[in-house]
């Protein structure tokens, strides 16, 4: 049988759907080698709650009414230049919101902030949002402000963002802590952005977790898995006058440093075998017997 004849018994109509020709164990992301873990290399979500990564900030609201902030602003412009001017002796710059703050120690008159707090892209894209994290002050409206801190020793907020963008990452939950009960009746929302599409909202509503026999009223854990990354924008409301600490669990990472370096590792140790790839090929087409015609 030579190569047309063969061609002529397989299709070309492969369309991606379970394939008895293709047939794999079921993918629980053991051994993938851009799967970054912090324990044990499962997917399973009960295997996940045992990461130990943490991320948290403080978000304080001084304003008199609550404001949306954006936690991931996906991939719209945020950098902001603001100038630093001399107001009566005192150096400012002016901020989200239309009011000014004092610039920080070393900067002199006619130097340029580079702020990373834009919400015009993100506004115009119709998401409706007053502020995007970042560390300091994100927000000003003439008199009260609304700032960021991060209460992680290893990493700024602008840090937090900026490896988000380059390692998409799956949540686990997150611990919030608040004084004011009114943060609980809110949600986060978080929405898949890109040009060629509108994607719906997935919602996350925090008062499913702001249950009667909490003992500690000011905290919540919320225990219901989302993603962040460099293609979603994730809002949260913050009420007036009100500071709130989140804790951002992540449960695993898609790192591209991570695949290198265990592709590296894999080449180095001739017996670690890379996660098996099987090929795809074409099914073959039953051949039909036809019935000789009598003469």
């Amino acid at each position: 049988m030579d190569f047309n004849e063969i061609e002529q018994q397989l299709t070309d109509n492969f369309n991606g759907n379970q394939d008895p020709y293709l047939e794999m164990d079921a993918y629980d992301g053991d051994g993938d080698l851009y799967l970054d873990f912090d324990g044990p290399q499962n997917l399973n979500p009960s295997e996940l709650e045992k990461s130990r990564k943490r991320f948290g900030i403080t978000i304080n609201n001084a304003t008199t009414s609550q404001k949306t902030v954006a936690i991931s602003p996906a991939a719209y412009r945020e950098l902001l230049a603001s100038l630093v001017y001399d107001d009566s002796g005192t150096l400012k710059y002016k901020v989200t919101g239309g009011g000014t703050v004092t610039a920080p120690t070393g900067k002199v008159a006619d130097d340029i902030m580079m702020l990373y707090s834009d919400v015009a892209e993100i506004n115009e894209a119709g998401h409706e949002i007053d502020a995007l994290i970042d560390d300091g002050v994100i927000y000003n409206d003439g008199t009260n402000s609304i700032t960021i801190t991060s209460k992680s020793k290893t990493g700024r907020v602008r840090h937090f963002l900026n490896w988000l963008k380059a390692n998409p990452t799956h949540f686990i939950g997150m611990h919030i802590v608040c004084s004011n009960s009114a943060m609980f009746e809110n949600e986060l929302t978080i929405q898949k952005c890109n040009p060629f599409k509108k994607y719906e909202e997935v919602r996350i509503p925090l008062q499913d977790d702001n249950k009667p026999s909490n003992n500690n009223t000011a905290k919540i854990i919320v225990a219901k898995e989302f993603q962040m990354d460099g293609e979603s924008i994730a809002k949260l409301v913050i009420p007036a006058s009100t500071s709130v600490e989140i804790t951002f669990v992540a449960g695993v990472t898609e790192s591209a440093a991570t695949g290198l370096k265990n592709k590296v590792t894999a080449a180095a140790n001739k017996n670690t075998a890379l996660v098996p790839v099987k090929p795809i090929v074409k099914k073959p087409v039953p051949i039909k017997k036809t019935t000789p015609v009598k003469r």
